[in-house]
């Protein structure tokens, strides 16, 4: 009878472990046949890439904000980094500015950007939320200084200008969705197959025990930011390739979607730690709902009351994974 009781607990235990490690991906693929049934067009290929195309940005910004998470910081300014960045691409060209300088310069924007919220936050202490919060404010200022309040776009544009963000390979691939691809690629290997990598979730774990090993904390603290800013650049020249205008105002279209990636991605196979790979799977768990919601016709506000369910339900259970440690979850996973 004990053995039995036992051996009930132990597939319990196990069942929970699955529901829980495997639950964004178990989710995603429920849903994906759901729609499919639902609406016949949502599993044709031309929608599937739409599907991943309307979430790559969101996907790369996530990414970037995972490796910041990875290390028990945070950053509240990457979207606001990514929207100044495609203002300035924008004015460049106006300015006639040839195209590769042109992204030369909104690539290393974004980088000054991580590195100067890096140079607060670990050099003087200032804590990684006030921080970013403060560097966000400052970047939309300027980006609405720059663009005067006002979407700006130029009456003509080179020629490869659309190979980021909105041309099309093979008749059927846009091109943001293999810049998603390659980056996902480079994070999961950097953060999970390296030395660096395994430094980074050291310092995030702990960053005591880290120092004692003889891993450079500071100087993984700033790899991090630096990685934001530098996707966040990535980002900021892709979005002025999508749209062709530079929009002070974009910056909300990514923000909130990229932080409830990022946190539900410590949900999925990982058990409460950030990771790129969970990542990648709550942006297409994101994408699908978001996609399958437009097909059937719902209203735009279930969308948005979507994306703050599956916030509070990821850090939920993150929070109950860290012993109702919310303030972990927040800032230090």
């Amino acid at each position: 009878m004990k053995l039995t009781s036992l051996s009930a607990i132990k597939n319990q235990r196990l069942a929970q472990t699955i529901i829980i490690k495997y639950g964004v991906v178990i989710t995603t693929l429920i849903l994906f046949i759901i729609f499919s049934f639902v609406s016949p067009s949502f599993i044709t290929i031309k929608n599937i890439f739409n599907l991943i195309n309307n979430v790559a940005i969101t996907g790369i910004l996530a990414l970037g904000l995972t490796a910041v998470l990875i290390v028990g910081e945070y950053d509240i300014s990457f979207a606001a980094n990514a929207t100044i960045c495609s203002i300035i691409s924008i004015a460049l060209l106006r300015l006639n500015v040839p195209l590769v300088p042109t992204w030369l310069i909104v690539v290393f924007t974004g980088l000054f950007i991580g590195f100067v919220n890096s140079l607060s936050i670990i050099y003087i202490g200032v804590p990684s939320f006030v921080s970013t919060v403060g560097m966000m404010s400052i970047i939309l200022g300027l980006a609405n200084t720059i663009s005067k309040g006002a979407v700006i776009s130029s009456p003509r544009f080179p020629p490869g200008f659309t190979v980021l963000g909105r041309q099309i390979f093979w008749g059927v691939v846009p091109s943001s969705v293999i810049w998603f691809a390659i980056i996902t690629i480079l994070m999961i290997y950097l953060l999970e197959y390296t030395v660096i990598g395994r430094e980074m979730y050291a310092v995030g774990g702990n960053k005591e025990a880290a120092i004692r090993v003889g891993i450079n904390v500071k100087r993984i603290k700033l790899l991090a930011f630096i990685i934001i800013g530098f996707l966040s650049g990535v980002c900021g020249a892709i979005i002025g390739s999508r749209y062709g205008a530079g929009n002070p105002r974009i910056e909300t279209s990514f923000q909130f979607p990229s932080i409830v990636a990022a946190f539900m991605g410590a949900v999925s196979l990982r058990e409460g730690l950030p990771n790129p790979t969970g990542t990648v799977t709550a942006v297409l768990l994101i994408s699908v709902i978001q996609n399958g919601l437009v097909l059937i016709g719902a209203p735009l506000f279930i969308k948005e009351m979507t994306l703050g369910i599956l916030m509070l339900f990821s850090v939920t259970v993150v929070a109950s994974m860290k012993n109702g440690n919310i303030s972990s979850v927040a800032m230090n996973f």
